[in-house]
């Protein structure tokens, strides 16, 4: 019998691995109402207007909707958006969610950007944002117009984040692919956030017709409060419609909204970084990393081997032997 085996027995390793919270919102019914013309979101299962005086999101079905708004490649039959009627009755929708635990999240969703105004479209298009934004820690995905206000045919996406004062937000790209974007279009967008270091630390955005996913990993994108943690965590995801004026048709539309704990990052079953894989010394230098004895980088050098968190529990060296046979954390 192999050293690892009998490892194996020994630590009784248990099948099943650690649940997390999440949200997954796909708008359909049940328990989501909605209609061509519009249904009031408001007080659809934990959803809220946050600010008196704003207007209201509404869920509409693709058949038929009263904006247009083209199917999504990867929605079911419905979907929200929120158009702002002028002035500064901005339209907002808002929904609690629990991040106490602090850790590493990722938040996802599809976007459509449009405008069915009196042209020039006016700023800003849409936003998604942790909240409340006054007083807790956040960071923002805004959809403005930039150069394409005079005939709205085309947006960008920046992101407010904070530099290492914590106090100024600063509106950046994380490049090409979120600019000039199409509108009527949509688009399935990642954020990936650590309340441990306070950073942005991954954005993706997909065309949802082309299937052409770019990744990019900010250096130096802070949440409100920068890196001294002093703020709260944020306790609730907010979309938003803005623009100014006697007449706008700013509209933002979303689909498919989640928050979750990233993917499990794998160590490798190299663990000694010696260039032989899985054998007896790596198996070594697991467990003794489990006593406090880890290799340095860059070779795997922490016990918490399935990255969910927590340290040198049954379910990472369950995660450990699965990848010495060949499988998946």
């Amino acid at each position: 019998m192999r050293m690892w085996a009998s490892f194996a027995v020994a630590a009784g390793v248990a099948a099943g691995s650690v649940c997390q919270a999440q949200l997954s919102i796909n708008f359909e019914p049940p328990p989501y109402s909605a209609s061509a013309a519009g249904t009031l979101l408001t007080g659809q299962n934990g959803w809220y207007n946050p600010i008196a005086g704003s207007s209201d999101f509404s869920a509409y079905t693709y058949a038929g909707n009263a904006f247009g708004i083209v199917a999504n490649p990867t929605g079911g039959t419905q979907m929200i958006a929120g158009v702002c009627p002028g002035g500064t009755a901005f339209a907002r929708a808002q929904h609690p969610f629990d991040f106490s635990a602090g850790g590493e999240w990722v938040a996802s969703w599809d976007v459509v950007g449009m405008f069915n105004g009196t042209l020039p479209a006016v700023e800003n298009l849409g936003s998604f944002s942790l909240q409340p934004s006054t007083t807790n820690r956040y960071w923002q995905q805004l959809m403005n117009w930039g150069t394409h206000g005079a005939d709205a045919t085309l947006f960008d996406i920046n992101y407010g984040v904070f530099d290492t004062t914590g106090l100024t937000i600063a509106f950046v790209s994380p490049g090409p692919a979120w600019m000039g974007l199409q509108v009527n279009h949509w688009y399935h967008q990642t954020t990936t956030w650590s309340f441990e270091t306070n950073l942005v630390t991954e954005v993706t955005i997909t065309d949802l017709s082309t299937g052409v996913t770019t990744t990019a990993h900010p250096a130096g994108w802070y949440l409100a409060g920068g890196p001294n943690l002093v703020l709260p965590i944020a306790t609730d995801i907010r979309v938003f419609a803005g623009g100014s004026g006697a007449s706008n048709g700013n509209i933002s539309a979303w689909d498919n909204i989640t928050v979750s704990r990233p993917p499990p990052r794998c160590g490798t079953a190299d663990f000694n970084c010696d260039g032989d894989v899985g054998t007896d010394s790596d198996i070594a230098g697991f467990f003794a990393c489990l006593s406090g004895s880890c290799p340095a980088a860059p070779c795997t050098n922490s016990a918490d081997f399935n990255g969910d968190g927590d340290i040198g529990t049954d379910a990472d060296i369950e995660a450990f032997f699965r990848v010495l046979s060949g499988g998946h954390c």
